[in-house]
């Protein structure tokens, strides 16, 4: 599958950063995504990846809203990228029709939720194609992004999703930063990276949407009764996968709140694993998260 780019361009003023948004074909699907580029970016910029959560709607207005809120909702713009000077990109998730009564929505295809699409999207070969786009130099049409320093972020499907790139694309990315997103959702998935990646995840211990520790499921997207682990499934999977010792001081205990609030543990190589409890937080992306992610990932090149 080859991506094809078809490019419509939003300038702002001369004082901001540069804004295109793309159109691109993809396993026989529409895609879009945007890209932001600040007015001092590094000579070798990193590239930071945010993948909206879950957005419901018309699939029109959700294709409008995806962007602004990777944009403005999640604050990776402005501020924060003129200050840093990373190349900043931001993919928007197909449309799976509602079911069960439910909206239809912007959704990942996480691993484990290819079936909940009339096409799978392969959302995995898209976003890998598009950071291998990104490391282009810019005369072959990429944006010359340093390969040492691409990372991933997401919230809820787009925690998910983070999660799987990151599994199938280890080898691209450097550091991730899940946010209320498992690892798997229905049914176990094992798949495991072949290199190391530096994990920080952060999640509300009131979360009721995805919820933090087992034992009880969710119901959303349309679908219902659907499984998911707990924290510290997600968290020693990284550590196993990362070749670090499992976490002797669990989030949960069974369907209950530990009184653990962080996790961290870190490898001679400097790998590491972080967790951070997001304490009374139900599911919902808050503000200083970004700063928090983006000192990590500034700290976890390769």
């Amino acid at each position: 599958m080859k991506l094809f780019a078809l490019i419509l361009a939003l300038s702002a003023a001369a004082s901001a950063q540069t804004i295109t948004t793309f159109t691109a074909a993809w396993n026989g699907l529409s895609r879009t995504y945007s890209v932001y580029v600040p007015v001092n970016p590094q000579p070798s910029p990193p590239l930071v990846m945010v993948l909206h959560p879950t957005i419901n709607g018309t699939e029109l207005a959700t294709l409008t809203s995806a962007i602004p809120f990777c944009q403005d909702g999640m604050g990776w713009s402005g501020d924060l990228q003129s200050a840093n000077g990373y190349i900043l990109l931001c993919p928007v998730a197909t449309w799976k029709p509602g079911v069960n009564g439910a909206a239809g929505y912007r959704f990942w295809e996480a691993d484990t939720s290819a079936a909940y699409f009339p096409t799978p999207p392969d959302d995995a070969g898209f976003l890998r194609s598009l950071i291998l786009q990104m490391e282009l130099p810019k005369s072959l049409g990429g944006y010359g992004v340093d390969p040492n320093r691409v990372f991933v972020t997401g919230m809820s499907s787009g925690g998910m999703m983070t999660h799987a790139i990151a599994k199938h694309s280890s080898d691209l990315i450097a550091a991730i930063g899940p946010i209320s997103g498992t690892i798997w959702i229905g049914t176990p998935e094992t798949t495991l990276p072949t290199n190391p990646v530096s994990v920080i995840e952060l999640h509300g211990d009131q979360d009721k949407t995805i919820p933090y520790c087992a034992g009880s499921h969710f119901n959303g997207w349309g679908e219902k009764d659907v499984a998911n682990p707990s924290v510290d499934v997600d968290i020693n999977f990284w550590l196993a996968a990362d070749g670090l010792p499992p976490n002797s001081t669990p989030l949960c205990n069974g369907s209950a709140l530990s009184d653990v609030y962080k996790v961290s543990i870190r490898g001679a190589n400097g790998v590491e694993v972080q967790f951070m409890r997001e304490i009374g937080d139900a599911h919902a992306y808050l503000g200083w998260t970004t700063g928090t992610i983006w000192e990590f990932f500034n700290n976890h090149g390769r």
